[in-house]
């Protein structure tokens, strides 16, 4: 027993020593560590030193978010995928010209309807304005007649009176504007027409200008011949067309309108005729809705191309149209054959309208520029 205390107690004090004394330590094994040699628990390795956010910047973060936040919660919404687009919104009157409809700005005081918002309501406002299509254009010789109101600097004289060319008398024979005048009957290539107001719509189109332009020289004598014939109390207008339109102005810069049979204004058609040249293509179809938008009794349609045709909706189209004034469409048709057409869309267009058909070979026009119709071949 003593010989195991004294071992014991001797391997106890080399322990102690050790420990007292790191210098005289045993080496570490290779791969091992102190700790483990001596039967320890590994150490753990330190963690990296952590750098904080500077405070500044973090508070220079929060504020840009407040910013931001504040603009887009007080930016008004906007509608629609691109920027708002400023625009005027008023009233305007609409004046049925003979080949356009022109609009009239109106200052109104108070636009803002029920709804509250006033853009909106002057929008209504104009939409409600604006005429259909099939709405009937405003006869404003009828209704000029009926104004009173004296223009400034001449005393006792009426709007209507002031728009009344000196050299002619509206309204002749005591009827007036508003009255009703006697119906006159006037010609075209022999084809009578028997009303009040009569629309001419006439071919212009590079064709008319062969044959040594005789087909225009002829047509445009024709036309003279038959507006001479009218009264002052008669109303006319020319349509002259190619591949467009165009109504006779009564002066420079105006507004085509329904001219009347009185020395002023047939010196104006007269004028205006003699500079009309053709060229261009042909379509009818403008130049007979613009024609019919005046609301003629008679229509004398003269041309010389078959091409193109208008078709049977066309024909259908105007004669519905023609229906509502009753009007009368007579066809006058210009060719190089000895023979009329006989599938010609002219023909069906006279008949479809209680007109008249006729057919000149323009080969033997003589192109003087006073000869009669009846010198002409049919």
């Amino acid at each position: 027993m003593s010989g195991e205390s004294d071992r014991t107690g001797h391997s106890g004090s080399r322990a102690r020593a050790w420990r007292e004394s790191p210098d005289d330590l045993p080496p570490c094994t290779p791969g091992g560590s102190l700790e483990t040699d001596l039967g320890g628990t590994p150490p753990v390795a330190a963690e990296p030193p952590r750098h904080p956010l500077p405070a500044w910047l973090f508070s220079v973060f929060l504020h840009l978010i407040a910013v931001t936040t504040a603009v887009v919660l007080l930016s008004p919404p906007t509608k629609g995928t691109g920027a708002r687009s400023q625009r005027q919104v008023g009233l305007a009157i609409a004046h049925e010209l003979p080949d356009r409809t022109q609009y009239e700005p109106v200052s109104v005081a108070g636009e803002q309807g029920a709804t509250g918002d006033p853009q909106t309501q002057a929008a209504q406002n104009v939409a409600a304005a604006l005429p259909s299509l099939d709405q009937s254009p405003i006869d404003l010789q009828s209704l000029l007649g009926e104004a009173v109101a004296p223009v400034a600097g001449a005393a006792g004289q009426s709007v209507a009176a002031a728009l009344t060319p000196a050299t002619g008398v509206r309204g002749g024979g005591g009827t007036g504007l508003t009255g009703l005048p006697a119906t006159v009957t006037t010609s075209m290539f022999g084809i009578e027409g028997t009303g009040r107001r009569f629309v001419y719509a006439f071919d212009r189109s590079e064709s008319m200008t062969g044959y040594g332009g005789r087909p225009l020289q002829v047509a445009k004598q024709e036309l003279l011949k038959s507006i001479r014939g009218l009264k002052p109390e008669h109303e006319f207008q020319v349509v002259f067309y190619n591949q467009r339109a165009i109504a006779l102005p009564p002066g420079p810069g105006q507004p085509p309108r329904m001219l009347h049979g009185d020395s002023f204004d047939l010196a104006i058609a007269e004028k205006y005729t003699a500079s009309v040249a053709g060229s261009g293509g042909t379509k009818h179809l403008e130049a007979v809705r613009m024609a019919l938008r005046m609301e003629p009794d008679v229509i004398f349609l003269l041309t010389d191309a078959r091409v193109p045709r208008l078709s049977s909706a066309q024909l259908d189209e105007i004669r519905a149209r023609a229906l509502r004034r009753q009007t009368t469409i007579h066809c006058i048709e210009l060719g190089s054959d000895p023979s009329p057409p006989q599938d010609s869309f002219l023909r069906d267009l006279a008949e479809q309208n209680r007109g008249q058909y006729i057919y000149f070979d323009v080969t033997k026009f003589s192109g003087d520029g006073r000869s009669s119709f009846n010198e002409y071949p049919r």
